[in-house]
């Protein structure tokens, strides 16, 4: 019995082991990745034995590696590449596009421009043809808020022309470029041999390229010049403002600069006079202010109301504030812009939300601030200051990256280094490539080998890693991140420890 009993607990241990023995086989074969790429939407793209596939952010492999190559998710779709035909996938690993193209590119979700036996084309993501096999370059789509869909086309000579994927309108590849990008989403711009016309999507009327600048449509006018005279026409093409004009610059707020005689002054939409033309050049109203410069020798600017009355810089200042806050982050506490100095330069400056001047500086640019910092530009060379504009680093740098609100990483003649606020050592100006990231650890390169610094105890392991993925220090690539020792690639935590 006894003998039975240890012959049937050996048998136990013996299928335990194997079985153990298997699932770390099969561990070690899926954390073993030839190939890794950073995270993005909670997925990652890993080759394993020759093949790609995904993994979630536990390191887990959720799309088996079945592809020759692969790339990000975009739009919840993946370009894919078996053998020698590419197709698209989703999030969770289905087939949504077969792998029948030669090429395959986003163009503007929910198109791609795909090649078939050397053409190319469009579908939609249900792989139904949008735009035939007709292009010898990759199709770019553009939309107009849903209400056109412009695909450009490539004809012979490199030729331009489109299709409206929304009524199917086709205007044929004969000009060398077409614009969708125009500020009316009924207008598509052309360029034949270095005069311009446009498309008029909403009635199909085709402009010919007549004109002698390009065709921009701002509030239902654009500026047009023939024979070297400017006016404004409408999207039919009609002259409403007569071409009597040296100069004509687009209509903003209903107000537009002509140059007459010489000088700059300002139109209404009916072609009427309403400031004298007496400036040297005149800019686009914004907010009810527009700059103009007063001296062509000096280029003095002041600033000018709708009346032509001249107004303080705040005035203008609040109407640029007003059209960037839109674009500007919470966390900045100021924004940049310019002024002129009195040796008519343009130089940096920073106004505050309202517009109002916070201080001018000597520099030539100014960065929007991070971490209570600002990058500065002068001569090439830069530098920081903070929130006050108080220099941190005077602007003798061949670059400066703002690590978190106590580091900069610094370069100079070819070689990093990382300071703290108050210019103190942290890494020596003596390594190849530095990367930081999330304000908590910092890779850098010397002699080929990467190290990892934790940016908040300083702590430094040296020669950890033979490579880091090109593009990691892209904002929106966050941990876990991938690196490779010994020809394989692992997965990294803020901490500078491998996760898988």
């Amino acid at each position: 019995m006894k003998k039975h009993t240890k012959i049937f607990i050996g048998l136990i241990l013996l299928i335990a082991a194997a079985a153990l023995s298997s699932k770390f086989y099969k561990n070690e074969k899926t954390l073993v990745f030839e190939d890794a790429y950073p995270f993005l939407d909670d997925l990652a793209c890993v080759r394993i034995n020759g093949k790609y596939g995904y993994i979630n952010k536990s390191g887990e492999v959720v799309i088996q590696p079945a592809y020759d190559s692969s790339s990000f998710f975009l739009g919840g779709f993946s370009i894919q590449t078996k053998g020698k035909l590419k197709g698209c996938i989703d999030t969770n690993g289905n087939v949504v596009i077969p792998f029948e193209y030669e090429e395959i590119d986003f163009s503007n979700t929910p198109y791609f421009s795909v090649k078939k036996e050397g053409k190319y084309g469009c579908i939609n993501t249900d792989n139904e043809i949008v735009v035939d096999f007709i292009s010898t370059q990759p199709v770019q789509v553009y939309s107009y808020a849903e209400k056109h869909v412009v695909a450009v086309i490539h004809g012979e000579n490199d030729k331009q022309g489109f299709v409206d994927l929304v009524t199917g309108f086709i205007v044929e590849p004969i000009y060398d470029f077409v614009s969708p990008w125009n500020n009316d989403e009924n207008v598509v711009s052309t360029c034949l041999n270095s005069n311009y016309g446009f498309v008029n999507l909403e009635t199909q009327t085709i402009v010919e390229p007549i004109y002698s600048q390009n065709i921009y449509f701002i509030e239902g006018l654009s500026a047009a010049s023939q024979d070297f005279k400017s006016g404004y026409i409408d999207s039919n093409g009609t002259y409403v403002i007569e071409p009597i004009y040296e100069d004509a610059l687009p209509f903003n707020e209903r107000i537009a600069f002509v140059k007459i005689d010489g000088k700059y002054g300002c139109i209404n939409t009916k072609g009427e006079i309403i400031i004298e033309p007496s400036f040297a050049f005149g800019s686009s109203f914004t907010q009810g202010v527009a700059p103009v410069i007063i001296d062509e020798n000096t280029y003095e600017t002041v600033y000018i109301n709708a009346n032509g009355e001249i107004v303080d810089f705040d005035e203008y200042g609040k109407s640029i504030a007003a059209m960037m806050s839109k674009y500007w982050p919470e966390s900045a506490s100021f924004y940049p812009s310019y002024y002129l100095n009195k040796d008519s330069n343009q130089r940096a400056m920073a106004i505050d939300r309202e517009g109002k001047i916070l201080f001018k500086t000597i520099y030539d640019d100014i960065s929007m601030p991070e971490h209570n910092m600002a990058l500065v530009n002068l001569n090439g060379k830069v530098g920081c200051i903070n929130e006050k504009g108080i220099e941190i680093l005077p602007p003798l740098y061949e670059d400066i990256q703002i690590a978190d609100e106590n580091k900069l990483v610094i370069k100079e003649n070819g070689k990093y280094g990382i300071i703290d606020i108050f210019r103190n050592e942290i890494l020596p100006l003596k390594y190849d490539d530095i990367k930081s990231y999330d304000s908590k650890l910092a890779l850098v390169k010397l002699n080929g080998r990467w190290s990892c610094l934790n940016l908040e105890t300083n702590e430094l392991k040296e020669n950890v890693y033979d490579n880091v993925y090109s593009y990691l220090d892209i904002p929106f690539l966050g941990f876990p991140i991938p690196v490779q020792k010994n020809e394989v690639w692992f997965y990294i935590d803020e901490n500078g420890e491998i996760l898988f």
